[in-house]
């Protein structure tokens, strides 16, 4: 009886194994249909002053369960405007370098028309050569459909501090984390406005972390014409 009773329980549970694993198959999806983010110039929110703003509520629009917890960078190629497009990674321990980053001087992302402004920036330079997925999550560095033209400030204060978090979170608990980053472009324009940040731990299923920002790109005190990438100092009243 106690076996007949086993094999009962189990074969109750055959149905619901295979609906979790059914749903977890169908929540996943090609690695090229992740790329768009649904976002676009027209619907961000408009910028009043600060740097980086939540997006629906800090929850991103990828599922954890969305592409198998392995280490994997896919990136868009440039566009007829030598342009960067979406980026999507897995970030797992595997895929944290362990060498420092090398020279990306070489690269000239679209737009990347540079500028001192020894009074108005710490580094002096208006642009950097901003990467969509970091060096320190991919160890990718000088390939130019990783790299944009973005201010110090976006670079610095905006994106820097999340990548960090991501980095910090995948070295201490061994998870893997399904980051997106998409590039914001105005039509015709070779400078993004923003960068759209959506990140989601994969494992526990979102719970160790997420997030949903978007940062724009600016710089304090400077005016930027985001059709060419030149630039101005702001009118003081």
């Amino acid at each position: 009886m106690l076996i007949w009773a086993l094999v009962l329980a189990l074969a109750a549970l055959v149905p619901t194994g295979l609906r979790l694993w059914r749903t977890a198959l169908s929540e996943r999806a090609p690695v090229e249909a992740l790329l768009d983010s649904g976002l676009t110039v027209e619907s961000l929110p408009p910028y009043v002053g600060a740097l980086s703003v939540e997006l629906e509520q800090d929850v991103p629009r990828l599922s954890p369960r969305a592409l198998p917890p392995e280490a994997l960078v896919r990136l868009s190629e440039l566009d007829a405007l030598g342009r960067t497009g979406p980026a999507l990674a897995v970030v797992g321990p595997e895929s944290l370098p362990a060498e420092p980053r090398g020279e990306i001087g070489q690269v000239r992302p679209a737009g990347f028309q540079n500028i001192r402004y020894d009074d108005l920036i710490e580094d002096h330079y208006l642009y950097n050569r901003c990467h969509l997925i970091a060096y320190q999550l991919s160890g990718i560095n000088a390939d130019p459909r990783d790299l944009f033209t973005g201010t110090r400030h976006l670079n610095v204060e905006g994106m820097l501090p999340w990548e960090n978090q991501l980095a910090a979170y995948v070295r201490q608990s061994g998870f893997h984390v399904l980051y997106r980053v998409t590039p914001l472009y105005g039509s015709g324009e070779l400078v993004p406005r923003a960068v759209e940040l959506e990140a989601v731990s994969m494992e526990d299923l979102g719970r160790g972390l997420r997030f949903h920002k978007l940062i724009y790109n600016i710089q304090p005190g400077i005016v930027i014409d985001y059709r060419d990438g030149s630039s101005r100092r702001a009118e003081t009243p």
